[in-house]
């Protein structure tokens, strides 16, 4: 079981969220929490990317549709949207490369999405008429859009424990560790030992 199944998700945000698929107790990115395609579509269903037709359909599409390719493109997202936010919680400007890419990537997104009225307001939202793997990739977009045009960059922060990046919205210093059920208790019990 990862981490995100046993202990919810941390960051404050989907596309935080995303990023941060890793079961590292430290600072290596090696313990992988999306390791395949079917647990992709399980993490986008629990983080309410994916209501239960659209995950049932990608489901179902992965038995006769080759996802590998869409599987590396997610990875290579993911690790995009890392180097990004990791700068901008060290209060660092962005690589410019990974600038151009972000920026690419939301313009992707948008020219795969309709706006659509809402209630009292508009939004950009993905028609699921037709379903392709690619959807994840949009509606992350979507996301990630939605993110940046906040205020709340300044509240991005790392955790010190492992490379897990979330909005504090903590008073003062706020919150420090990713979960207090594993960074935070590592730390604890570190401290306890005096290592």
């Amino acid at each position: 079981m990862h981490y995100w199944e046993k202990f919810g998700f941390f960051g404050g945000h989907v596309f935080l969220d995303f990023i941060n698929t890793y079961d590292d107790p430290g600072k290596t990115r090696d313990e992988d929490a999306l390791p395949n395609w079917k647990t992709a579509l399980k993490w986008s269903k629990n983080a309410g990317l994916l209501d239960n037709r659209e995950y049932n359909a990608l489901l179902a599409l992965s038995e006769t549709t080759s996802v590998s390719k869409e599987m590396e493109t997610l990875y290579r997202l993911r690790e995009l949207g890392w180097r990004f936010f990791n700068n901008i919680a060290a209060k660092k400007l962005p690589d410019a490369t990974d600038l151009t890419a972000v920026e690419e990537f939301i313009k992707w997104s948008f020219q795969h999405a309709t706006m659509q009225k809402e209630r009292m307001c508009y939004s950009w939202v993905v028609q699921t008429s037709i379903l392709e793997p690619t959807i994840l990739r949009v509606k992350l977009g979507l996301a990630l859009s939605s993110l940046l045009s906040t205020e709340n960059l300044d509240r991005v922060n790392e955790c010190p424990g492992c490379t897990g990046i979330f909005l504090n919205h903590g008073r003062g210093v706020g919150r420090r560790w990713c979960r207090m059920k594993t960074c935070g208790n590592r730390a604890k019990t570190n401290r306890f030992r005096g290592a």
